[in-house]
């Protein structure tokens, strides 16, 4: 059904992603392309953004997630062993994060520094993905803009409405979650 846009509501996504999500996901697989092609229009940009992931995802190596984040793993310790992060952690990571037509919005890289974030700071498809990873690996995953910065883009206009994101990410420490000050409730 190439070149047809189908456009669904929100409402019908969230069915579709609500009965896709007990079904297990594999790369190039109709399961996989079902919450992908089910997704409403965000910006005009549903097609290329969405065939973008669904096109990433046919690579060896790449797995999908419950909510449509596709990843792979460029660097993976085995055996597996070493900390991994869950949302209430903090990381200390390099990055590099993307548009799909290869601009640089943002990258530790460049800085020639790394960050230290809270998982429970950044963009749902960071925190979907990243606690798969354990210290030492280095991860590349796709997001959808329903797990980024969806219809609103990046306050600064880096980042457009309904932008897929690519991210490269080392995982090269996990801490603990940031310590509440006295009073905070």
């Amino acid at each position: 059904m190439r070149g047809h846009s189908f456009i669904y509501s929100t409402l019908t996504y969230s069915i579709l992603l609500a009965a896709t999500q007990a079904l297990p996901f594999a790369a190039g697989t109709a399961q996989a392309q079902v919450p992908l092609n089910a997704r409403p229009a965000i910006g005009g940009q549903v097609d290329a953004q969405h065939q973008f992931i669904l096109d990433y995802a046919k690579q060896p190596g790449v797995e999908m997630s419950t909510n449509g984040v596709a990843y792979r793993f460029l660097r993976k310790k085995e055996p597996a062993v070493g900390q991994q992060p869950n949302p209430s952690n903090r990381i200390r990571v390099h990055y590099e994060g993307r548009l799909t037509d290869g601009t640089v919005f943002d990258s530790s890289y460049q800085r020639d520094e790394t960050a230290v974030m809270s998982l429970e700071k950044v963009v749902k498809g960071w925190v979907e993905v990243i606690p798969r990873m354990h210290v030492g690996d280095k991860i590349e995953m796709v997001i959808p803009a329903e797990m980024g910065y969806g219809q609103k883009g990046s306050g600064d206009g880096v980042i457009p409405a309904g932008a897929t994101l690519i991210f490269k990410v080392e995982l090269f420490e996990v801490m603990p979650g940031e310590l509440r000050s006295k009073g905070a409730g």
